[in-house]
């Protein structure tokens, strides 16, 4: 502290027993300069009357600098004495819980004040303009105008009162407002540890009502700031018998993505997420944060229901039940993993064998790079979600509804079930995420659209039929990839109507698919035009170390039966799979064996990519009484063949043939013209017979 280094002054002083007044002040120390007034009335209750002006100071020549720590002389007490001071300090916590005891001279004098000052200098901060006009009578302090117009930028205000100073003070419409073009050098001289960064909170301002028990005031407030809107209006409180805050708020921002961005968060949205509004009813306190009546609007989808965040031995569990209405993904995936997304999609469209970034080498869409999943591991949940759609990308999930708990690490999905491509999804899963991540599912589907699931899984719509398909499945490691490689279970699937009408390359189910496809060129081959080849597909199937041991598989369709067995090797991204279609034992087979030799069996295989793999039927070799099939493509053609088999079952011509006149022979050796038939006459007519039509009839596809 520096001690005054030179002082001027003048003052008229005038005194009775009643009163003392002073005016006329003025006063020069250092480069400070103070004018105005005061009165001193002299009474039981003392009353002060103060008018006074200071252009500036600085406060840091006046006050005493903070001593250097000095460490502390340990001294011996015993455990009594430590005793007796520790219930004193605790009893005088409990005496003195009003805030305002340090004030209390307050409630002996009465006073006036009206004080300016141009400019205070504290610690570096410079105040400038600041007025200070209060009334202070009967232990009521109010609070005319009280106001500083910069401060780092920023205008505070103060109007209202503080009253009952002599007992548990209140406020009585006690308001603040305050407003700053930026926060940043406000922040800077303060030393505050924003959450943000203070530079992209731009825009600040707060105006607050504060009413009742100082304890436990009524608290109405709107706050501004990043763009964003926030207002409380609700009840306060300091004591451990009440809730912290229990209070309506509500919270807006025009762009949600521009938000999170100001936050200076890492994750930034992919897309434009739009506006977000909502509000909700705030109860409890640090240890324990229930929101009730939660109500809101992100973009275009509405959500409502209640969520409570608590603490339990300082870990934080989230308890939340939501309704949702359609929630596009999309927009809310990271950037970075959106462009890594498309730049998949767009490699996979070019060549099914090529692989993307951090996929295998090896042409298998899975991915080697780390899933990071140690969030879990931070903090409990139990969630409750039932949302009228989900969708990402060309897939919508209906209807969904999702039961999920997190306890120390381990994830349990208890119901994910909804609507998808046109059937039923239900899927329950256990996910360890305490280590390596250990995953555990159980999935159902029921009448989903083949055509719908591949027009999403390849951009194809070239077969219909229907899918049903069960299976339990574990997997542990690091990555997909890993994961993959070590996936076990077991499964079972009914494909029914199954119509393949062009080619499935770049599809998973393409290898099942071109088999089906397959029987119907067959089929078209005998008919020699085109036909349904429609066809049912059910087996089950093993899968150990990303492998999958194809089990009891049958083909059904009108042309024929057929079994397949072997391995899928979902790692490695191929498939050796082979089987024999038999040909079904109807009039036509018959036909066919009794008059052509033609092959009952056409063994098949299929290897290669899953998605772009090697398809193959065998039609036979001309060996003894078994000739070969005429081919069109990669199938039999049975045209010419059917012609004669069914030529001679319903006799030589089966096209209805003219009449032609006939001649008699006469006794004497000439031959006489029949007569020709009365015009008006009608010739009976046959209907035309095609062996196709038969076969059509026969194979019934």
């Amino acid at each position: 502290m520096e001690l005054l280094k030179n002082i001027k002054s003048s003052v008229n002083i005038k005194a009775s027993q009643k009163e003392i007044q002073l005016s006329k002040i003025n006063t020069q120390f250092d480069k400070s300069k103070l004018s105005g007034a005061a009165t001193i009335a002299l009474r039981k209750r003392l009353g002060l009357g103060i008018s006074l002006s200071l252009d500036r100071i600085n406060l840091n020549s006046y006050l005493p600098k903070t001593p250097a720590s000095k460490t502390s002389e340990i001294t011996t007490q015993s455990s009594t004495q430590t005793q007796t001071e520790s219930q004193s300090q605790t009893q005088a916590l409990t005496t003195n819980i009003n805030p305002l005891a340090s004030l209390g001279f307050l409630t002996k004098i009465d006073a006036n004040t009206k004080l300016r000052i141009g400019e205070l200098v504290h610690s570096g901060i410079k105040v400038r303009k600041i007025t200070l006009d209060t009334t202070l009578f009967k232990n009521n302090l109010t609070f005319n105008d009280v106001r500083v117009d910069d401060l780092a930028g920023a205008k505070i205000s103060v109007t209202g009162a503080l009253s009952k100073l002599n007992a548990m003070p209140q406020f009585d419409n006690l308001k603040v407002d305050f407003k700053t073009k930026s926060i940043a050098a406000l922040a800077k001289i303060l030393k505050l540890d924003l959450p943000i960064p203070a530079k992209t909170i731009g825009k600040v301002s707060l105006n607050a009502g504060l009413n009742g028990a100082i304890l436990q005031p009524t608290l109405s407030t709107k706050i501004g700031a990043i763009g964003a809107t926030v207002t409380l209006d609700g009840k306060l409180s300091a004591l451990p018998t009440h809730s912290m805050i229990d209070a309506d708020i509500s919270f807006q921002h025009g762009n949600l993505a521009k938000l999170i961005k100001a936050t200076g968060s890492s994750y930034q949205p992919s897309g434009k997420i739009g506006a977000i509004k909502a509000s909700t009813h705030l109860k409890g306190g640090l240890l324990d944060l229930q929101l009730t009546n939660l109500n809101g609007v992100i973009g275009k989808t509405k959500f409502s229901g209640s969520a409570q965040a608590t603490t339990n031995n300082l870990r934080p569990k989230l308890t939340a039940s939501l309704k949702t209405g359609e929630v596009t993904i999309d927009p809310y995936l990271p950037a970075d993993h959106a462009k890594t997304t498309s730049s998949s999609q767009s490699s996979s469209s070019s060549t099914s064998s090529g692989s993307s970034s951090g996929s295998p080498s090896n042409g298998a869409p899975w991915s080697n790079e780390k899933i990071d999943v140690s969030a879990l591991r931070d903090f409990d949940a139990n969630i409750q979600i039932n949302s009228s759609a989900l969708r990402y990308g060309d897939i919508r999930f209906n209807n969904a509804v999702m039961a999920i708990t997190l306890d120390k690490g381990i994830l349990n999905a208890k119901q994910v079930s909804g609507t998808m491509f046109g059937g039923t999804i239900n899927l329950t899963g256990l996910l360890d995420a305490r280590n390596v991540p250990d995953i555990k599912t159980s999935l159902s589907v029921s009448n989903m659209h083949m055509g719908k699931i591949l027009s999403v899984l390849s951009d194809q719509d070239v077969a219909t039929g229907t899918v049903l398909f069960n299976s339990d499945f574990a997997a542990k490691g690091s990555s997909t990839a890993d994961m993959v490689s070590a996936l076990n279970g077991n499964g079972s699937f009914d494909l029914r109507s199954l119509d393949v009408k062009g080619s499935t390359k770049g599809s998973p189910l393409a290898g099942l698919l071109g088999i089906v496809g397959g029987l119907g060129q067959l089929g078209a081959g005998l008919s020699g035009q085109s036909t349904e080849g429609l066809a049912d597909a059910k087996g089950a199937f093993s899968i150990t170390n990303g492998v999958a041991d194809l089990k009891d598989m049958v083909l059904l369709s009108g042309l024929g039966n057929g079994n397949v067995t072997g391995q899928i090797d979902l790692a490695r991204w191929n498939m050796d799979v082979s089987g024999v279609m038999h040909l079904a034992q109807n009039v036509l087979t018959q036909l066919l064996s009794l008059n052509s030799g033609i092959m009952q069996e056409f063994p098949f295989s299929v290897s290669g990519s899953i998605d772009d793999p090697d398809i193959n039927f065998s039609t036979g070799r001309q060996t003894g009484s078994n000739p070969a099939l005429p081919i069109i493509g990669d199938v039999p053609v049975l045209g010419s063949v059917l012609e004669g088999v069914l030529g001679g079952v319903l006799g030589t011509k089966t096209q209805t043939q003219q009449q032609t006149p006939t001649s008699q022979t006469q006794t004497d050796g000439s031959s006489q013209q029949a007569p020709p038939p009365q015009q008006n006459q009608q010739q009976p007519t046959q209907q035309e017979i095609k062996p196709q039509d038969i076969l059509k009839q026969l194979l019934q596809f």
